[in-house]
């Protein structure tokens, strides 16, 4: 399972689900899942100085995405907007605001993904 947060430093709530995102790497950590921030800045400098301006220093990797077309491709409909891919691959749930990451829903969404799916009975 992989949650994507698709960001830029020139958006002013793009930091809000920051520090959020690193408490849930914590909180689900040893399982398995990984976060990952895109990052549609054209220089690599904004996206180190953005980083380093924040309060708690994220563990999670920052990809550049200088083209941006990596939003053109999924359900990006502005920023910030984060992303539950299951381990299927597919998209099961966005957020197109800025918002706490690490809240029960999340959490809860993240933990059911990761269960083994159930054989169908019927």
């Amino acid at each position: 399972m992989v949650l994507v947060n698709f960001r830029t430093s020139r958006c002013a709530p793009c930091r809000a689900p920051m520090s959020s995102l690193d408490r849930l790497r914590r909180q689900v950590d040893g399982r398995p899942f990984r976060d990952v921030a895109v990052n549609l800045d054209q220089r690599r400098a904004d996206i180190e100085a953005f980083f380093g301006s924040l309060t708690v220093k994220p563990t999670f990797e920052a990809l550049p995405d200088r083209d941006e077309r990596t939003p053109r491709s999924g359900p990006v409909h502005g920023l910030p907007t984060t992303l539950v891919i299951d381990p299927d691959g597919r998209a099961s749930h966005a957020s197109h605001r800025a918002r706490r990451q690490d809240g029960a829903e999340v959490r809860d969404l993240v933990d059911a993904l990761r269960q083994p799916a159930q054989p169908d009975r019927t």
